[in-house]
C-alpha cells in the first residue's frame, strides 16, 4: 500500500527597500484552525526536506500563534542552528492570554536559542508591553493600511518594521515613501509560490496486515504468526517488552513469551504505535506522532473513568487522530484501505460520538480552552484535578513509551 505524502506550502517573499530578498514567510495552502498546527507541519516539512533548498540561506518566518507549551516542547527542540528562524507571534492575543512576566520568559528563551522574534497585531496604544519584551523583538509586522508613525520609537530602538499586505502599485508607493519601513511583503511584490513537498511512503505490509488482523483476543495466535514472519516486528516487540517501561527482571527472548507478558491490550497498543510510527520517515522528530500518542493515553485514561469497556476504542481514536495529516488523505480514503470499527470511523469522519467528544476534550487541553474543559468535566461528571493530572501523565507516558519502539 503506497501513500503519497504531500505537504502543500506557500512561500511569500519579504524584500528590502532595494527589492533584494531578505527572507521568506512560510504557510500552509490549506490553513488549520489552530496556527500552531500549521507551524508544526511547516517546521517538520522544512527539516525533513532540507530547509536550505527552500530558504536559500535567507531568514525563515513561521507564524506559531500563541501556544507557549507548543513553543517550549515542540518548536524549540526541532529548530536547527543554521535555520535563521523568525518566530511570528500575535502580540494582541499573547498579551491577553499571558502575564507580561510570562511573555518575557518566553521571549528570553527564544532569544537564547537564537530565534528572532516578530510580532504582529501589536498596537502601542492598546497593548501593554515592557522594556524586557521590547529588547527581544527584532521585527514588527504592520499592515500597509496602518500609519507607521506610532512605531517610530521602536524603530529608533533598532526594531525593523515589515510592511505587509501590499497588493497594488499605489500601496507600494505609499510604503516606500515612509522611511520607517525597512521590509516589504504582499501580492504586489510577489504572489506566494506554491511548493509541494512529496514523499512516497510504504508502511511495511506486515505491519499493515498486523494492524488490520488484530481485533480481538482470539486473533492473538494469528498475530504471533505475522510477527514471527517479520524480522522487523520480532526485533521491535522484543525490544519493547525488554525496555525499562515494563521493568521485567529477566530478558524475554521469544515472541510467544513477549505476547503473553504484554497481554492483549498492551499488544494492541504496541501494534497501534508501530503502525503510526511506520507511517512517517522520522517519527522521533514528528510532532504529530508525539501528539497522537499523548492524545491516545489521555483519551484511554479518561474513558476508563466514564466507561472502561470503551477505553481501547478511545485509545485507537487518539492514535489515528492525525493520520489524515500524516498520510495526506482524508479519513474516509484511509479507512477504505484500512478497515476500522464503525465507532472509530464515526468519530474521525463525522465527529459525532463519545469518542469524538473525548478527542475534542484533549484538544481543549492542548489549546488551553478552559471553557470547553469545564464543559466536558461537567458533562461527564469528572474530577477536574484528576483529569488535569491525567493530561500531564499522558505527556510523560509518551516519553517513556515511545522510547521503547524507536
Amino acid at each position: 500500500m503506497l501513500y503519497m505524502l504531500v505537504t502543500k506550502l506557500k512561500r511569500e517573499s519579504i524584500v528590502k527597500r532595494d527589492f533584494s530578498t531578505f527572507g521568506y514567510k512560510f504557510s500552509l495552502e490549506g490553513e488549520d484552525e489552530f496556527v500552531q498546527n500549521d507551524a508544526a507541519v511547516i517546521l517538520s516539512s522544512l527539516i525533513e526536506f532540507d530547509f536550505r533548498k527552500l530558504t536559500h540561506g535567507f531568514s525563515t518566518f513561521i507564524d506559531v500563534g500563541i501556544d507557549v507549551d507548543f513553543i517550549y516542547n515542540d518548536f524549540l527542540p526541532r529548530v536547527e542552528k543554521d535555520m535563521k528562524l523568525v518566530c511570528i507571534l500575535d502580540y494582541r492575543k499573547l498579551s491577553f492570554s499571558y502575564t507580561l512576566s510570562y511573555i518575557e520568559d518566553v521571549f528570553e528563551k527564544l532569544s537564547i536559542e537564537n530565534i528572532s522574534i516578530c510580532v504582529s497585531n501589536f498596537s502601542p496604544r492598546e497593548s501593554e508591553i515592557s522594556d524586557n519584551i521590547l529588547k527581544r523583538i527584532s521585527f514588527i509586522m504592520v499592515p500597509v493600511s496602518v500609519n507607521p508613525e506610532v512605531y517610530a520609537p521602536y524603530v529608533n530602538m533598532g526594531i525593523g518594521l515589515i510592511c505587509k499586505d501590499i497588493n497594488s502599485v499605489e500601496e507600494m508607493d505609499i510604503a516606500l515613501k515612509n522611511e520607517l519601513f525597512s521590509y516589504y511583503m504582499g501580492y504586489y511584490i510577489e504572489s506566494p509560490k506554491k511548493l509541494n513537498i512529496n514523499r512516497i511512503e510504504k508502511p511495511s505490509s506486515m505491519i499493515t496486515e498486523l494492524f488490520i488482523k488484530l481485533r480481538t483476543p482470539e486473533d492473538v495466535k494469528e498475530a504471533i504468526d505475522i510477527i514471527k514472519r517479520s524480522p522487523e516486528l520480532t526485533f521491535s516487540i522484543l525490544k519493547f517488552i525488554n525496555s525499562a517501561f515494563f521493568a521485567i527482571p529477566s530478558k524475554v527472548s521469544s515472541v510467544e513469551a513477549a505476547v503473553t507478558l504484554l497481554g492483549f491490550n498492551n499488544l494492541k497498543k504496541w501494534v497501534n504505535l508501530v503502525f503510526l510510527s511506520s507511517s512517517v520517515p522520522n517519527p522521533a522528530k514528528n510532532v504529530y506522532v508525539e501528539k497522537a500518542v499523548a492524545r491516545a493515553y489521555f483519551m484511554e485514561k479518561v474513558c476508563k473513568l466514564i466507561d472502561s469497556t470503551k477505553a481501547p476504542t478511545a485509545y485507537l481514536v487518539g492514535i489515528l487522530s492525525f493520520m489524515d495529516v500524516l498520510l495526506g488523505k482524508s479519513f474516509q480514503e484511509i479507512f477504505e484501505d484500512i478497515p476500522v470499527s464503525p465507532d472509530v470511523a464515526e468519530a474521525l469522519i463525522e465527529g459525532k460520538n463519545m469518542f469524538a467528544e473525548l478527542l475534542d476534550f484533549v484538544r481543549a487541553f492542548e489549546f488551553h480552552d478552559k471553557e470547553k474543559i469545564d464543559f466536558y468535566v461537567s458533562k461527564y461528571n469528572l474530577n477536574k484535578d484528576r483529569v488535569e493530572r491525567i493530561y500531564l501523565e499522558a505527556l510523560y507516558e509518551y516519553d517513556r513509551f515511545i522510547e521503547a519502539i524507536r
